[in-house]
Parts: C-alpha cells; structure tokens; sequence
C-alpha cells in the first residue's frame, strides 16, 4: 500500500528503467485524489517501450477508472482491476491505447445512450465484466471486429442463445473462442425449471452443437431469498467458482451429462461441505487450486472433489464445529500443499482455545495472518503469553510476514526482536489511541515510540487505508 507520494515517486523513477516492458501492480491501494492518480496513469502510459501492464489498484478516490490524456505508443496487453468502468471511459482508455492487443476490464453501465467511438481497435481477445444491457453490449462488440477470442461474465441481462448466436454471427465473424458466463434473474409467476429449459434449448441450435461444439451448463439457485439462473459455457473457463445450493435442474447440453467436470481453469474456491452435496456436483473436480477458503473439520467429499493441493498458495481457515479431528485435519493439509506460503486463520472456535494452532507445520509458509476475523473491530489479540508461544513456533520461526493484533506496544518490540526471520509486519496494537479523524501528517505517538526504540534500518509507518495498523519492514 502506497500514500500519493510513494506511489507518484516510484512510477516517475519508472522513466529511468528505458526497457521495462512488463509493469505489475497487485493488490495496492493508492491515497491520492483525481488528479494525482491520473498523472500517475500518465507516466506510466508514457513508457515507451511497455507492452504488458496490470492495474490492480484501488483507489482512495472511490470509482476512479484509470483515464490517460497522453497516447501509449507500446502498450499492447493491459489489464485494469478493481474498477468498473462506463462506456465512454473505456472509449477514452481505448482511444488512448491504439495498440492494445488485449483488455481485462468491468463495465458498469446502466444508462442506453452511451456509445462506443473508437473505430479501427486492434484488440484480438478480451475479458469482460459487464453489468449492463444487451443493447450497450452489441454497441461495444461491433467495434471489435477483430475480435478472436471473447471471455465474458454478464450479471442480470437476459441473453439467450439465439441472441448471442445473432450477435457472434453479425459483429464476431473472427471469433474462434467463446468462454461465457452468465447470471439471470428469474422472470416472477413462472416457473424457474420451464424457465432453465427454455434458456438451455435456445444454446442447442446446430450454431452451438455442431458448428462451434460450444456446449453450457445450466442450473437455478437462490442468493438472499432471489432466485437466478446460472449459465456457462463447458470446459468453465473462469478463475472463480462460486457455490450455492441447492442447485435446481443442474444439466447441460454436452453430449453427455457426465462430461466436462474437470474445472481445473478455477483458482479461487470457497469449499463449504453442503455446496458439493448435491448428487451431480460431487463429481466436479478441482486440480489447479490457488487460493482456498475452508471450514474444519472438512467432510468425506473433499479429498476427492479437491483432487490437488500442490497448486496451492494461499489458505483460509476456519473453524466453527470443535472436533477432535480439526488439527489432523489441518496438518493434513499442509501436508499435501508444498507450495503454500500464506497462511490466514479465521475463527477459531474450538472448546480449548480460540488462538490458532501455531504448533503445525509445514516449511513453504512465510506469510502468516493471525487476526481473525474480516470485521476489523472484533480482531484476535495477542497477549504476552501467547507472543512468546508465537515466536517458538515452528510456523513463528520461519515467518517472514505477519500480520496481528497484540495487547501493547511492548509485544511489536518483543516480536520484531524473537522472530529470527520477519521482514514484515502488520500489527494492530490494542492501546493505539489513534483517531481515525487525525490527519496522517500529525504526529503519531505511537509510530514515534517504536521508531525510537527500533533500529534505524526499520522502516515504519501508519497504513493509510487500515489507520490503526503500523507497518514495518525490517532490514
């Protein structure tokens, strides 16, 4: 996380490295307004020679969508997150963008009269977000006309197949891949499986079945008392995967039902035992991994539906139901993930603790979070005791980053100074005074306190987007 000036700075040093090609920002939060955030999307649009870029940046100025007023003459494969984008702001990052080969970008646009200018677009694939209507989509897909491959996620319009046929066959005649997926509300006074069916027969034409062999899978579902029905295109081609059940008439038009259950493209999973209870979910399969969510103890069905784990980065666990079976279940785990290094606990409700077992093991992890909860006002805290515990622990030995809530201030100094190989740390400190209405340029009593008791090669700092967290980086 940067402030304004960090992050202006390190992108103006950019113009000094002539031959820099691929730009990478991951998880970054800027606190800059408008005016500074575009500068910075100038500079980097200036780099000459940059043909990849990626934008995962959030922006204190909320809704901020990076719009350069000077033309890239390199950029070819660009991705922006955390940013939903109107028509018009995509026209003007296009425009602005000549060579762009491909984009990753959402739109968020409800109006009718927005319309796409830029003509002549290079972009031969594509990756959509789209909140939207039908009309705003075949507005935007005629422009792209040498477009190869389409990735798309559409939530709340109502597109059947024959539509998507005639927008393919009439903007699309260069398109060779279709990866879709698709969310539509339920029509009221109808029935949702007469609704799926008719859905379903409209993706079995012999455009789908037999000119492009584009198969979907289709099912209902209700989300917070709403029914929609689900839709995409088989092998599921998307990084995330999210469960409900039950699932309402789950079928798809590939030749056959028991086909195409490999989702190996899914790298995000939040694995709860009753989403896969149904009969024909458990046959899905996941190999590839990345990050994943779990409650313990976990059922019979989650060795095999998570068929692999040496894929795995980054894990959250959480435990509600205490079972004798919970710490075996979770060294199991950490057995079969050898390159695992980020290590996030939830709660932890278990009879005898609700501190997480820091005494497992495996020797990848280097990133541990120990706060607990997503709700910032009810985070575990560390005591003296359970500090000095931490620091012996095999997993508190080798940890490089960590991140934690400790009772006072004498707990940062005492775990900077136990744990042999920490870089980093992200504490919240339970006697911080800090009111989040300070201004970060007042001083800062407690960042002061730990700067005179540290050695000067720790960097240390108040995070502009968490207030009441100190970040330090020690050398």
């Amino acid at each position: 996380m940067f402030n304004s000036t960090y992050s202006y700075n390190i992108v103006v040093e950019l113009c000094h490295l002539p031959y820099l090609s691929h730009l990478n920002f991951n998880a970054c939060f800027i606190a800059s307004d408008q005016d500074n955030a575009g500068r910075i999307v100038n500079h980097i649009w200036n780099l000459s020679k940059l043909t990849h870029c990626h934008l995962g940046i959030n922006y204190a100025y909320e809704g901020y969508v990076p719009a350069p007023s000077v033309t890239s003459i390199s950029l070819e494969y660009l991705t922006v997150e955390h940013a939903d984008c109107n028509l018009n702001e995509l026209d003007r990052l296009l425009q602005y963008t000549p060579r762009l080969q491909y984009l990753s970008i959402k739109i968020d646009d409800r109006t009718n009269d927005s319309e796409l200018i830029s003509s002549n677009i290079a972009i031969t694939k594509i990756n959509l977000s789209l909140k939207s209507s039908i009309n705003l989509l075949q507005n935007l897909l005629q422009h792209l006309f040498n477009l190869c491959h389409l990735k798309i996620e559409t939530w709340d319009i109502s597109i059947s197949g024959s539509q998507w046929e005639q927008i393919i066959t009439t903007y699309l005649p260069k398109l060779k891949t279709f990866q879709l997926k698709m969310r539509n509300e339920v029509r009221a006074n109808e029935p949702i499986e007469n609704q799926i069916n008719e859905l379903l027969d409209s993706f079995r034409t012999r455009f789908w079945l037999v000119e492009h062999k584009w198969f979907v899978r289709c099912y209902g579902q209700s989300q917070n008392g709403i029914n929609y029905i689900f839709l995409y295109t088989l092998p599921y081609a998307f990084k995330h995967f999210y469960a409900h059940s039950p699932y309402i008439s789950l079928r798809s038009t590939a030749p056959n039902d028991n086909d195409y259950w490999s989702y190996d493209r899914v790298n995000y999973l939040s694995y709860e035992p009753h989403l896969f209870a149904d009969p024909a979910m458990s046959q899905i399969r996941f190999s590839n991994i990345h990050k994943l969510s779990i409650s313990l103890p976990f059922d019979d069905r989650f060795l095999t539906i998570i068929s692999k784990l040496d894929h795995l980065l980054s894990m959250y666990v959480k435990v509600e139901d205490d079972n004798d079976s919970v710490i075996p279940q979770l060294q199991l785990l950490l057995d079969q993930a050898p390159r695992l290094h980020s290590l996030v606990f939830g709660p932890w409700m278990t009879s005898s603790s609700q501190v997480p077992p820091i005494e497992n093991t495996n020797a990848s992890i280097y990133e541990l979070n120990l706060q607990g909860y997503a709700d910032r006002d009810n985070l575990r805290c560390f005591d003296d005791h359970q500090c000095a515990t931490l620091s012996r622990s095999p997993l508190g030995v080798q940890c490089k980053m960590l991140h934690i809530k400790v009772l006072n201030r004498t707990n940062v100094l005492y775990l900077v100074n136990t744990m042999p190989n920490l870089q980093a740390l992200n504490v919240h400190c339970e006697e911080d005074n800090w009111n989040e209405e300070e201004d970060l340029s007042t001083e800062d009593e407690l960042v002061e306190w730990l700067r005179q008791r540290l050695p000067s090669t720790c960097t240390i700092t108040r995070d502009t987007y968490y207030v009441h967290d100190i970040l330090l980086w020690i050398r």
